[in-house]
């Protein structure tokens, strides 16, 4: 759900907050994000203040997301196992978030790759004439 930070405190006509019901439960988690966390923090901030429990900030937001997540960088060849293991289950988040495959290769066959041709299948004409 999107609440615009502009829209956070408006009150209902029963004098309430409007997004009291949503902010201030305990059965579901709420997670504020943004581009970046600026404006997530202010979120949480103000719902700190009211004492609303399962309130989260993401942390770097959708920026620091699409990064790490969407955009992994291959790690080093001596990197530690742990880090290659990291980098390979962000890739696997990328590609079943619709990221793909962002990692180039560094094979150095860039320039070897064969373009398939897509042959267009000729319609045949129906019957002229008749009976």
């Amino acid at each position: 759900m999107n609440i615009p930070l502009s829209k956070f405190l408006d009150k209902d006509e029963t004098g309430s907050y409007e997004w009291e019901a949503y902010l201030n439960q305990d059965i579901k988690t709420n997670v504020f994000y943004s581009n970046g966390s600026v404006y997530a923090n202010q979120a949480w901030m103000l719902t700190k203040r009211l004492n609303y429990p399962n309130n989260y900030v993401m942390k770097g937001g959708l920026n620091r997301w699409v990064e790490t997540i969407l955009r992994p960088k291959k790690p080093v060849s001596s990197s530690n196992q742990t880090i290659h293991n990291q980098f390979d289950f962000r890739k696997a988040a990328s590609i079943y978030f619709g990221g793909g495959s962002t990692v180039s290769s560094d094979s150095g066959d860039k320039g070897n790759k064969k373009k398939s041709v897509i042959k267009k299948k000729k319609k045949k004409k129906s019957a002229e004439g008749g009976c």
